[in-house]
């Protein structure tokens, strides 16, 4: 029955890339019931169907990225390469993380589900009076 339902297709199902897949979305924030909204669905909609909007994610993420990156190689002496290779390093003052240092904020655990099943308690039998 199930063969029956399953759909035939020769299309892949997978694609194979080295890069990847992301979709950002403009997006602009009104006050509830605000009369520009209307009117900002049609810039926006045309902003990316104009290609504007994938003309900055272009930009942003791969041209000045790339650009960025190749001038801080070339100066090896500058402030921001002196902090990323501080970053880079490792820390002589960092420690293992060990469960023996997640006791005391894993028993807060129990005790915010205690206090939840006590609110539950009191609710149910609030409202049932």
């Amino acid at each position: 029955m199930a063969r029956r339902m399953t759909l035939n297709t020769t299309v892949t199902p997978m694609i194979y890339s080295k890069d990847a897949v992301i979709r950002r979305f403009l997006s602009l924030g009104f006050q509830e019931n605000s009369m520009y909204v209307d009117s900002f669905y049609d810039i926006t909609g045309g902003m990316g169907s104009m290609g504007i909007v994938m003309k900055w994610e272009e930009e942003i993420f791969t041209k000045f990225k790339k650009e960025g990156r190749n001038h801080v190689l070339k100066s090896p002496g500058s402030e921001i390469f002196n902090r990323l290779m501080d970053i880079a390093r490792p820390q002589e003052d960092a420690v293992p993380l060990v469960l023996d240092s997640l006791f005391v904020v894993l028993g807060f655990i129990p005790f915010g589900g205690l206090i939840g099943l006590v609110a539950f308690v009191f609710e149910k039998y609030a409202k049932g009076k």
